[in-house]
């Protein structure tokens, strides 16, 4: 490891803050605090495993980038996450929660733990692409298929094809959503008016709307979504689950 440590970089607040800098083998692991900034910097094999705080993984013009790092036993939130790029890195046993961007990358990481609020998004808004110099962002290979994924979202037309998801225990993955989630929608809309009804109503319009809409053509259905004090949304998830495989089938007979 390099001589550099994370308290180089820790400002007068007591927050993080790392301004263009290009880092091998830095342990850089154990930074508790509110508040991290990234600006515009390089880490090759570095270790940033058990930090805790509000992220922003790179801010600036210029994507900050991260390859070969690790941030296992982390409790990561990044609202903000800003324009980063990870390449082979590790996300083991985190917590993560509402880390939200449209200009991030993700190639060939693996993520175990539990994550919350995390936005997969594969397209670029139009009023920044002529800075990032793209139209899509990259997502490919990434191992999820050992996380707890609540409030997850893929969108823009990431290929969840190429990653490796959760299977069993409730996660489902709806190819041709375009086709089945419309039909299953219909179908549902023919039901008699219930708690439960509505509790499948409203995620299918939101995935109709927000997602098939914005050219997602692949779903991912958590469990973990469907969880309720009363019990409805298990209810509704129960009597979602055959609508999804019968129309899949049909779907992919056509």
């Amino acid at each position: 490891m390099t001589s550099v440590g994370i308290e180089s970089f820790v400002d007068r607040l007591g927050g993080v803050s790392i301004d263009r800098v290009d880092l091998t083998d830095a342990d850089l692991s154990g930074a508790v605090t509110a508040d991290w900034n990234v600006h515009e910097s390089r880490f090759t094999n570095c270790d940033f495993s058990r930090s805790r705080g509000e992220f922003c993984f790179g801010s600036g013009r210029e994507m900050s980038e991260y390859v070969d790092c690790r941030f296992d036993h982390s409790r990561i939130s990044a609202v903000t996450a800003g324009r980063a790029r990870f390449i082979r890195c590790s996300f083991r046993d985190v917590l993560i929660t509402k880390w939200l961007s449209s200009e991030v990358e993700i190639l060939d990481c693996t993520f175990s733990g539990k994550i919350r609020e995390m936005s997969f998004r594969a397209d670029v808004p139009s009023e920044d692409q002529a800075l990032l110099g793209r139209a899509r962002n990259r997502f490919e290979r990434n191992d999820l298929s050992r996380a707890e994924l609540k409030g997850v979202a893929f969108s823009g037309g990431v290929d969840l094809q190429n990653q490796i998801l959760p299977t069993g225990d409730g996660y489902v993955l709806v190819e041709r959503a375009d086709v089945v989630l419309p039909a299953v929608f219909t179908e549902v809309s023919g039901w008699p008016d219930s708690a439960v009804k509505k509790a499948v109503m409203t995620p299918l319009t939101v995935q109709l709307k927000w997602y098939v809409g914005y050219g997602q053509r692949q779903v991912l259905f958590s469990p973990l979504d469907w969880i309720s004090r009363d019990g409805t949304k298990e209810q509704a998830y129960k009597a979602l689950l055959p609508l999804l495989h019968k129309h899949a089938i049909r779907a992919s007979s056509e």
